[in-house]
């Protein structure tokens, strides 16, 4: 009796993980779609599509040049690695939300974009660092 019951605790915690690391991989996939919409908007931007910000590359100041330049690099990478859910695509989305924070708040002087894309990170940050603390104590309890 004691097996069958440690049989349907393990599958249990099997199951319960299985759901927790697709709702982190669907979560990801989300991101990647978010990124890739920056993106489009950036390349937009930077070919002077999109009527927002400073127009054309050209006609941009040296703190856009800069920031939409490191985006519009990061950005498409930062979206293929979330989307293939490997770590380097974290670590470069982690790198692209400090890069665009930092951008943001401390030369804030120069973007029109402020709290509402801050916020956004912190928010997806923390989903994110939920979502890993679940399928840790999960896979800890397994």
């Amino acid at each position: 009796m004691t097996g069958a019951v440690l049989t349907t605790v393990k599958e249990e915690a099997s199951r319960a993980e299985r759901i927790a690391t697709g709702t982190l991989t669907t979560y990801l996939r989300l991101l990647a779609l978010v990124f890739l919409g920056l993106s489009i908007l950036i390349w937009g931007l930077l070919l002077g599509i999109w009527p927002i910000g400073p127009g054309r590359f050209d006609l941009m100041s040296t703190h856009w040049r800069v920031y939409a330049s490191v985006l519009a690099i990061l950005a498409p990478i930062c979206a293929v690695g979330l989307w293939t859910t490997l770590s380097w695509g974290r670590v470069i989305w982690f790198t692209t939300i400090a890069f665009q924070t930092i951008a943001i708040s401390q030369v804030n002087a120069g973007f029109d974009l402020n709290a509402p894309v801050v916020f956004f990170h912190a928010v997806t940050l923390i989903i994110y660092l939920i979502l890993q603390l679940l399928l840790w104590v999960i896979a800890k309890k397994g």
